[in-house]
């Protein structure tokens, strides 16, 4: 398999400084090994409507997307597996828009948090919070329609897995929709291997290519604090690695996010240096 790497260092859609860093210290990390392997995209700044508190940084998150899709999509068509890295986990809406647009694919989202709140529902205005909902066709039509027009995923092929934090009007719209959730209590009460088999399971029925949209808060803050919104518990560093190894291994990957590592809350390096662990597996 082949993949292509991209880093795009967008903070805005969790309105955190520090992921605009994220990116730099990971390709100087990666440079330490002699492996320049990521494709740094700029990032565009647009003109905003600072009165739309509930759909903050709108323009420049879409404008970001689209530049991101547009890459992510060319490696598809040339046979790539395409690794995107960033930022916030907002950037889910351009890689996910450009790989969907070359087939069907399935999504397992491993979060601590089920990013399912729209303009409507959510209670920062984080864009952060929403891309799956988007992905779905669900929320503001700027993010719905990101580098093509509608949905780009079916909610039977999407899973969310790890989630451990929802917002109330967030998990009401989870349950209505039904969207396959396996929560960080199912992980504890029947087991992570377990549970991560019969997530697969439940897409693979359906779908025979899967993007892993993988947020590095997933993981207890206590192993890896290097991240924007930390919840409390969360799964083991060696489970991250498990899920990692169990994909690229398997012949379901279509393409993947590393998301929201944030410098700015690190402790001695150890979520870049996790990171960048991840992305090394690729190699």
């Amino acid at each position: 398999m082949k993949y292509k790497f991209f880093g795009l260092p967008m903070h805005y859609g969790a309105d955190s400084i520090g992921l605009n860093f994220g990116i730099d210290e990971l390709k100087k990390e990666l440079k330490k090994k002699n492996h320049d392997i990521i494709e740094k995209i700029d990032v565009v700044n647009a003109e905003e409507d600072f009165d739309e508190k509930y759909i903050k940084y709108i323009n420049s998150i879409t404008a970001n997307c689209i530049s991101l899709a547009k890459k992510v999509n060319e490696a598809v068509v040339n046979n790539y597996i395409p690794v995107s890295i960033g930022g916030d986990h907002s950037i889910s809406m351009g890689s996910i828009s450009g790989v969907a647009k070359e087939m069907d694919i399935g999504v397992i989202w491993v979060d601590a948090h089920g990013d399912m709140n729209t303009h409507e529902t959510t209670v920062t205005g984080n864009i952060h919070g929403m891309p799956l909902a988007a992905l779905q066709g669900y929320g503001h039509e700027k993010l719905v329609n990101i580098f093509y027009k509608g949905p780009k995923i079916k909610t039977q092929n999407v899973v969310i897995f790890g989630a451990r934090n929802f917002d109330y009007r967030e998990k009401l719209f989870i349950e209505q929709l039904g969207v396959k959730v396996f929560y960080h209590k199912d992980i504890l009460n029947n087991g992570f291997t377990r549970e991560l088999e019969k997530a697969v399971n439940y897409l693979t029925s359906k779908i025979n290519k899967i993007h892993l949209s993988f947020d590095l808060d997933v993981i207890n803050p206590d192993l890896l604090p290097g991240v924007s919104n930390p919840v409390e518990d969360g799964i083991t560093l060696e489970q991250a690695d498990y899920i990692f190894d169990f994909f690229i291994k398997s012949n379901l990957l279509s393409s993947v996010d590393i998301v929201e590592y944030n410098p700015a809350f690190d402790k001695n390096h150890v979520t870049r240096d996790f990171t960048v662990r991840l992305i090394e597996k690729f190699m």
